[in-house]
C-alpha cells in the first residue's frame, strides 16, 4: 500500500470511528438532540465540573441558559439529553460530577456502611 492509499486508509477509519460514535450517541438518546447540539452541551457542562461544595463565578448553567446556549432544543430534547448524559442539578446549575470526586464519595458511602454494620442495596 502507497502512502496515498495508507492516508487514505487512515481517514476512512478516523472518520468511520467518527460515525461510530455519533450513532452511538445518537442510538443513546434515539428521538433526541442531534449529535451537534449534544456535543455543545456536553462542552459546556465539561467547562466546569462539580467536585465539592465550591461555586465558581463562570462555566456554570442554568436550565435558560442552556436554552439559550444550545439553540433548537425543546425542553424535552434539552431534559433528555442531561439525563443521557447524566448531568445532575446543584443549586440550580446543570454540571456533571468529576469522576474522581463521584469515586471518593462512593468509597466514603461504603467505607461509613462497613463500620456501622449497615447493608447496602443496589436494586
Amino acid at each position: 500500500m502507497g502512502n496515498i492509499e495508507l492516508d487514505e486508509f487512515k481517514k476512512h477509519v478516523s472518520n468511520q470511528r467518527l460515525k461510530e460514535e455519533e450513532d452511538a450517541v445518537i442510538k443513546v438518546a434515539p428521538g433526541s438532540m442531534e449529535f451537534v447540539r449534544l456535543e455543545k452541551l456536553t462542552k459546556l457542562l465539561l467547562e466546569n465540573p462539580y467536585t465539592s461544595g465550591e461555586m465558581p463565578d463562570c462555566g456554570l448553567y442554568r436550565w435558560d441558559d442552556l436554552k439559550r446556549e444550545v439553540p433548537g432544543a425543546t425542553d424535552e430534547e434539552l431534559a433528555s439529553a442531561l439525563r443521557v448524559l447524566s448531568a445532575v442539578e446543584i443549586n440550580g446549575y446543570w454540571r456533571f460530577v468529576d469522576d474522581m470526586y463521584m469515586n471518593q464519595l462512593l468509597l466514603t458511602i461504603i467505607w461509613i456502611s462497613t463500620i456501622n454494620g449497615w447493608t447496602l442495596s443496589f436494586t
